[in-house]
């Protein structure tokens, strides 16, 4: 990634919300103009509100001086609030001088974390409309890619979605590349749906990746479930939904059993109940373990040991996870591979 693609998905984390997200935008002031990076508009309850997006794609901290400049942009311009984001982090003294303002200081998962949980009126608003196609022959166009996304041709491989599920971000491709690769299967559309899930960004595309690999149960899909379940525990409980449904087509009724007990017992106040999770988290999988359905044990174990290894020491995995890594590689060559290059412990 280079900070161009940094300032387009940054914009695109608001438009998914149905802002309208301009990047490289040149806006008057009253003493001058003004480069912004990323120019958020929208509009809630009838009041047209104006954000400025500062994207630092840098490897060392902001520093003051950039926040300063920044609220000087934002008073000259009129705008409602001033957001930087960054890949690292700030300098003490820039965080001081963000005390008493309308300047917001994030990292870009704290951004995208933000947007999910904080803004769900601009989401909402019946006031806020989406962007919308040009013209009739883009709409065409779109709905022609997204068809042979969802109806591959027999001699389309799995690695031809790479482009639209992992590098495209546009959640409707997204969505329509998983319906494809449920279609096409085997292990490379598993890989490909599970690098997807590594990628915190896009709550449908999420969501619909969980359930095209439920889908694929018998390709190893369960298996890749259970190893990324603790990546993000806002869909810890929809991928236990996912893989309870697969059990349920596969016949595995001991699994779906054991699934459906955890479920039911969740706390029913939902994603605000989050932070609560971790208490009963421990208890929850000691649950699952119990069943003997290879792919949720071995994928478990799997994913507890390399999301953190204490962690994994605590509710007690079996000792035996070069066990799991040798059946997960005969099943699943690849899957460990991909899990180990994300710091799980930094997602929740």
């Amino acid at each position: 990634m280079d900070w161009k693609e940094f300032q387009e998905i940054t914009a695109q984390l608001f438009r998914q919300l149905g802002c309208v997200a301009e990047t490289n935008k040149r806006v008057s002031g009253a003493r001058a103009a003004h480069d912004i990076d990323v120019w958020i508009t929208f509009s809630i309850h009838g009041i047209e509100t104006k954000w400025i997006i500062e994207c630092k794609y840098w490897n060392s901290n902001v520093p003051k001086e950039k926040i300063l400049a920044l609220r000087t942009i934002v008073e000259d311009v009129g705008a409602d609030k001033g957001i930087i984001v960054t890949k690292t982090g700030y300098q003490t003294g820039a965080v001081q001088a963000t005390n008493y303002t309308n300047i917001k200081l994030m990292t870009f998962s704290e951004l995208r974390k933000v947007l999910v949980r904080d803004l769900p009126d601009i989401s909402r608003s019946n006031t806020v409309k989406p962007l919308q196609p040009r013209s009739s022959l883009e709409i065409l166009r779109r709905e022609i890619i997204l068809n042979n996304l969802r109806n591959p041709s027999p001699e389309i491989s799995a690695e031809f979605y790479r482009a639209f599920l992992i590098e495209s971000h546009d959640q409707q491709i997204q969505k329509a590349a998983v319906a494809g690769l449920e279609k096409i299967g085997g292990c490379q559309a598993i890989q490909l749906l599970t690098e997807r899930l590594l990628d915190l960004w896009g709550l449908g595309a999420i969501s619909r990746t969980i359930v095209g690999l439920s889908k694929l149960a018998s390709d190893g899909g369960i298996l890749a479930l259970s190893a990324t379940l603790l990546i993000d525990y806002h869909s810890y409980y929809e991928k236990l939904s996912a893989v309870k449904n697969a059990c349920h087509h596969l016949g595995d009724q001991d699994t779906e059993h054991i699934l459906t007990s955890v479920l039911d017992r969740r706390d029913s106040s939902g994603i605000h109940s989050i932070h609560k999770l971790s208490k009963v988290i421990d208890e929850e999988i000691t649950q699952i373990r119990k069943t003997s359905n290879n792919d949720l044990q071995h994928g478990l174990n799997i994913g507890c040991f390399f999301r953190n290894r204490y962690w994994a020491d605590m509710i007690q995995i079996p000792n035996h996870i070069e066990d799991s890594i040798e059946y997960t590689e005969s099943r699943f060559p690849g899957l460990v591979y991909t899990i180990q290059q994300l710091d799980l412990t930094t997602l929740v």
